[in-house]
């Protein structure tokens, strides 16, 4: 009860101080609130304080902003915080989020930062915006890359096209997210910086970004590599990533597809085709890759503490942990997401899997439900990206499965599958990835 009084008490100084200066002591309260409101997890009462905090339009206030959005994650006040930061109209409000994001020690205010100066139009935080690209944190510069694009800067246009240069070899993320920003910027798609070149240097005088039309959302065109990273047929751009892999008892089923159920059975086992694409993606991987292992069912066991470089060693031992999976129990989904984002330098998560997660004390449903928001929540400044794969069919069950015993086996509905598929779509639409079906 002391809380909730303390925080109606401090709302009501932010009411009263609405036409006031915003001195070093009245600033001290206002960072007082923002404790308490993150203490009690309340999120409603903190997208309040960000607009407050907006209103004011305060050098003060402002720099309070980022925090009220980080310190409890929450995808709703995170978007909110770029809506307010997006227009401010004070520029020494502007000048100290510009040294808050210089001095910040606390990566996600960085990010959240860099990425609400997307959503304004001064000179000062688009030179920022550039400055970004050759910063040596990879997710700042994914940020930047991102804001360039939703600002539509004519500046950057050179030196995307310098960074497409430069990627087209490792073909990663900064390769890709380049290639998004200048679509985004100039309507345009070239996969070779040498057809980059030619165009700007024809266009680059008399082109506006804003003259550009409308065409609702484009998408980048890229086209297979001899070199290219893959798993089940979808390019992966990542050079941090994990994979999550579903090792649960249904694992054991195979699809029949267009082979006879004999054939099937030997040839289509899901987690036998999981651990081949698995052993191949892995192999495939280039030196610049660092990449970590987690299987799940209901226990969660990752090859290593956090990503390693894809060292020959580090391939071999990976190899083994891979060929050591057998599909033994429940479908722990949330735990198995909650141990991908503790790898603090991931920044791609690829999860296979062939249903919904399941708990004992808990439906599908209402755990789906859970998962889409909480990763929502986490990922808002995170940004990992999550590309998922998903077993469609029903399945079948083999006669026999080696160290398990006999008997009937619960097999999914087509109401189950589409649940399921529902979940890996919407999971991946949410977190800057694709769904791919696996037939």
């Amino acid at each position: 009860m002391r809380c909730l009084c303390f925080i109606a008490v401090s709302f009501s100084l932010l009411t009263a101080a609405e036409a006031e200066e915003v001195s070093s002591s009245r600033a001290r309260k206002y960072s007082k609130t923002l404790q308490t409101l993150v203490q009690a997890e309340n999120e409603e009462e903190l997208v309040k304080f960000i607009d407050r905090m907006g209103e004011l339009d305060h050098p003060r206030s402002v720099v309070l902003i980022p925090p009220a959005a980080t310190l409890l994650p929450s995808k709703a006040n995170y978007e909110r915080a770029l809506e307010v930061i997006g227009t401010l109209e004070n520029a020494d409000s502007v000048a100290a989020l510009i040294k808050s994001f210089k001095k910040a020690r606390n990566l996600n205010d960085k990010i959240l930062l860099l990425d609400a100066f997307g959503h304004r139009d001064d000179k000062p935080t688009g030179e920022l915006v550039l400055e970004a690209f050759g910063n040596k944190i990879l997710r700042i510069q994914l940020t930047g890359l991102r804001a360039a694009g939703r600002r539509k800067l004519k500046d950057a246009v050179a030196p995307l096209i310098a960074m497409v240069d430069a990627r087209s070899v490792d073909r990663d993320l900064l390769w890709l997210e380049s290639r998004r920003a200048l679509l985004e910027i100039t309507a345009q798609d070239f996969e070779a910086a040498a057809d980059w070149k030619k165009w700007w240097n024809n266009v680059r005088d008399s082109f506006d970004p804003n003259e550009v039309p409308a065409e609702g959302s484009r998408t980048v065109v890229v086209k297979k590599s001899a070199h290219a990273v893959e798993f089940f047929g979808t390019e992966i751009f990542s050079r941090n990533l994990v994979f999550v892999i579903d090792v649960s008892g249904s694992m054991a089923m195979f699809d029949q597809g267009e082979l006879k159920r004999k054939e099937a059975e030997k040839a289509r086992i899901r987690l036998e085709r999981a651990r081949k694409q698995l052993l191949s993606v892995i192999a495939s991987l280039p030196k610049t890759a660092r990449f970590n292992i987690i299987a799940y069912s209901n226990n969660i066991t990752a090859w290593q503490k956090s990503l390693k470089p894809a060292t020959r060693s580090a391939i071999k031992s990976a190899r083994r942990f891979v060929q050591g999976f057998l599909a033994r129990g429940a479908t722990h989904t949330d735990d198995a997401l909650k141990r991908a984002f503790e790898d603090a330098e991931a920044d791609t998560i690829v999860l296979l899997s062939d249903g919904a997660p399941t708990r004992v004390d808990f439906p599908s449903d209402y755990l789906i439900t859970q998962i889409l928001k909480n990763i929502s929540n986490q990922n808002a400044t995170r940004k990992l990206r999550i590309n998922t794969f998903g077993f469609e069919g029903t399945g079948l069950w083999p006669d026999k499965i080696p160290g398990q015993p006999g008997g009937p086996r619960p097999t999914p509905t087509p109401k189950d599958v589409e649940l399921f598929v529902d979940f890996m779509k919407q999971l991946a639409e949410d977190n800057y990835g694709s769904f791919q079906p696996v037939k």
